[in-house]
């Protein structure tokens, strides 16, 4: 089967409301987007309920979608969206545990050292506040540069740079405690 790019199904649906497009393209980016939505929120359900809701605005919204806009960025944007408005609709915030978040994560090692090095990162990434902990996992686990972080958050490349700094210093100084 040939690979078809993101924004051509993006097109697809944008011009056809095509469904076989909108599910080959929720299928490749499903995974991806739980584990930045559980990056976000710190919640399985939640993140499972925001990225369900993040796919279903990529179609209801496809007549939005700027042609030759690349799609990851863009669905980011959408998502990141989501995740805020269910903060501001959620009376309560739950917080998941290191493990819960680790566990939605990518094994990259198998070293137990490095594992719980991890674990204590992923607990003080947690621990910032939103907005300082959205451009961390944009710029350090999506590895979107300054300006596709700026674009997605809406924000200057200045804030972007700002809030970096600002995110950097707190996580020295939770690990020099």
């Amino acid at each position: 089967m040939q690979h078809i790019a993101d924004e051509t199904l993006m097109e697809r649906i944008k011009t056809a409301q095509d469904r076989e497009a909108f599910t080959m393209l929720m299928n490749r980016h499903k995974t991806h987007a739980y584990r930045l939505a559980l990056q976000l929120t710190g919640d399985h359900d939640e993140a499972m309920d925001c990225a369900q809701e993040a796919f279903v605005k990529v179609f209801t919204r496809a007549r939005r979608y700027e042609d030759g806009r690349q799609f990851w960025p863009w669905f980011v944007g959408i998502l990141r969206n989501t995740v805020r408005m269910l903060r501001r609709t959620t009376w309560r915030r739950r917080k998941a545990g290191a493990e819960e978040l680790i566990a939605g994560l990518p094994d990259h090692c198998d070293d137990p050292e490095a594992a719980a090095r991890a674990a204590e990162l992923w607990r003080r990434l947690f621990a910032l506040p939103p907005k300082l902990r959205e451009v961390m996992v944009l710029r350090h686990q999506e590895g979107f540069n300054y300006e596709q972080i700026a674009a997605v958050l809406g924000v200057s490349v200045n804030t972007v740079a700002s809030r970096l700094h600002a995110a950097r210093q707190r996580l020295a100084q939770d690990h020099e405690m």
